[in-house]
């Protein structure tokens, strides 16, 4: 009897020992480990050596998953564009209140499910937006793009003030992060998510608001 074929749909398959790659090995399992030495050691020293390690294997087996370092960055940038993407837009018919509170809760609720992203975000910030500048430039582009177009809806309206909306994405940056790993931290106080969610849009609000006489 013919063997089946694999199922090219599923995007995670398991390496079968090919080029000393370990039985289990997935594409996930190595975004998950290129993760903690983003979060640890910043995206810039990234090494093929280090998520090996991690991983258990020998380093010529995560090239049968990755064409090197960049096509590793480049899947694990795209990984944490499919998180943003899965929430979609916010609806059309929403105030621009509502759109930005869509928006604030959509990025808080990434970084509370996966402290990685919390702790890859401010080592990003530490190391002057590398993954701004490099590989994560089509996901911040689209994530700055949906902010602009609902800042210059709510500036229309009057309910916003003019704002310059990287200056607006500073706060997310500054915020979300540090509060999700702080509140989260060991001996803090504990935060639920909806808590945090309601915190940080309360202050990107109270900044971008119209200012009343």
């Amino acid at each position: 009897m013919a063997k089946p074929k694999p199922n090219m749909a599923t995007e995670f398959s398991v390496a079968r020992g090919k080029r000393g790659v370990s039985r289990g090995l997935t594409k996930e399992i190595i975004l998950d480990k290129t993760k903690i030495v983003c979060a640890d050691r910043g995206i810039e020293n990234v090494r093929i050596l280090d998520v090996a390690k991690l991983c258990g294997v020998q380093p010529s087996a995560i090239y049968n998953f990755f064409d090197g370092r960049e096509g590793l960055l480049t899947a694990l940038a795209e990984s944490i564009a499919r998180e943003v993407i899965l929430y979609g837009e916010p609806d059309s018919g929403l105030s621009p209140e509502h759109k930005l509170r869509f928006i604030t809760d959509q990025v808080t609720r990434i970084m509370y499910k996966n402290e990685l992203n919390a702790r890859m975000e401010l080592m990003d910030i530490a190391n002057k937006g590398l993954i701004d500048r490099g590989v994560n430039r089509e996901l911040n582009e689209y994530s700055r793009n949906r902010l602009r177009k609902v800042l210059e809806e709510g500036a229309a309206l009057g309910v916003f003030r003019p704002v310059n909306v990287d200056t607006v994405r500073a706060f997310f940056v500054a915020s979300v992060p540090s509060r999700v790993l702080w509140y989260n931290y060991e001996g803090s106080e504990q935060h639920s998510l909806s808590q945090i969610q309601d915190e940080v849009y309360e202050l990107i609000h109270h900044y971008v608001a119209a200012r009343t006489a």
